[in-house]
């Protein structure tokens, strides 16, 4: 393992933009296909003193004065797990090292099981205006295989409370490809999701890890996923609903009403900085990708002696073409895709000249267009975009 500690994040380029994500890994319980570092079972006290380590990291980061940081993102994990006063003193924290401005998105996600409508109240007033509900399904028995801790009933209940109190930006996380799913089924969670009436709504592809509960009871036998031409039909057949229902399909699994645009997932797909806080947070920072270990009680252990987190390298990119073929693989994730000239005065690099054979190659196929000065990919290529993407790594 080839591990570092920083001396401090440095940020020089004038009005460089950089976006905030704060890692909670504490769950009421782990889901059978979630792979993300989380503590599934905590001691009382656990996550206070995480919350504490967590402010002495805020407050030993040292940053130039000519970043600013439209986003903050609050995942995990559970963050809804966090009390009212505790995300209190996390945000009135981050404000006060990053001088926040009042158009700043920040963003907590929940679980409906743990989000009842004085906590969504308390947040609020803390500086919450965003929420992200992990609903994944409409079906009990779907929600029981991917062993959730929520009902149906507790969403719509969530959902309730947050109309209630008046949030307009929150986002719904579903997903297709459950074992056994049927396309009745899913039709039914789309319908759901969109009578929820939110601003935003996530669409994810299961995808499982060897290592999950979930992976090893299909290996079993116990369960069967969907097909690949199947889960490719769930796909489109949602992306139709949304659609039809005026959402924007702004990226390959996210869509908004007008205005909604997840401004947080905008600095991912547009490779622009964030910097990661918290145990298993990963941070991107002058070409670097790099994460804090994953260890709650080696994190904490390490800031309360005074000391930095310990931190793992996973990715350098020290050149112009190894930052554009990164830029290139998330900025087609984009529906509208890469504006072509902006590309080049970014990077001085030509798309159309340095990609040329791969280009023609999926233009003939009918799954990459260039229009109007940009680059993207076409509906048909959607659904298989990970096998274009990878063309373009250098």
């Amino acid at each position: 393992m080839n591990s570092f500690q920083p001396g401090c994040y440095k940020v020089e380029d004038k009005a460089r933009k950089i976006g905030i994500y704060v890692h909670i890994p504490f769950c009421l319980r782990k889901c059978s296909y979630c792979d993300f570092y989380s503590l599934g079972s905590f001691e009382n006290g656990l996550l206070e003193q995480y919350v504490k380590a967590l402010i002495k990291e805020i407050e030993e980061i040292e940053l130039k004065e000519d970043a600013i940081f439209p986003t903050v993102y609050i995942g995990g994990g559970t963050p809804s797990l966090l009390s009212g006063s505790q995300m209190e003193l996390l945000l009135k924290t981050l404000n006060r090292k990053f001088n926040l401005r009042k158009d700043t998105e920040i963003t907590v996600e929940a679980n409906p099981a743990t989000l009842p409508e004085s906590r969504i109240s308390h947040f609020y007033n803390a500086g919450v205006n965003r929420f992200s509900l992990g609903v994944q399904s409409f079906d009990n028995f779907e929600l029981e295989v991917l062993g959730r801790t929520h009902t149906v009933k507790e969403v719509f209940e969530t959902v309730d409370a947050l109309h209630r109190s008046g949030i307009k930006n929150f986002n719904l996380d579903i997903i297709y490809g459950i074992p056994d799913q049927t396309v009745k089924k899913w039709e039914n969670n789309i319908k759901k999701a969109i009578e929820c009436n939110p601003s935003h709504i996530s669409m994810y592809l299961l995808q499982l890890d060897e290592s999950t509960p979930l992976a090893k009871r299909i290996t079993e036998g116990k369960f069967t996923l969907p097909d690949e031409e199947m889960v490719s039909d769930f796909y489109y057949i949602g992306t139709e609903y949304l659609e039809n229902s005026g959402f924007e399909h702004y990226e390959l699994s996210n869509f908004c009403r007008p205005g909604f645009v997840c401004r947080h997932n905008m600095i991912y797909w547009h490779a622009e900085e964030y910097i990661g806080l918290g145990a298993g947070a990963v941070s991107y920072l002058e070409g670097r990708r790099f994460v804090n270990i994953a260890s709650v009680y080696e994190y904490i252990r390490r800031l309360e002696k005074g000391l930095k987190p310990l931190q793992e390298e996973l990715e350098f990119m020290n050149t112009s073409e190894m930052l554009a073929a990164d830029a290139i693989i998330l900025g087609l994730r984009l529906c509208r895709g890469i504006n072509l000239l902006e590309f080049k005065m970014r990077f001085g690099i030509d798309i159309e000249k340095k990609y040329k054979t791969i280009i023609e190659k999926y233009e003939k196929e009918k799954l990459l267009e260039i229009k109007n000065g940009y680059i993207y990919l076409t509906k048909k290529g959607y659904f298989i975009s990970n096998d274009i993407l990878c063309r373009f790594i250098v």
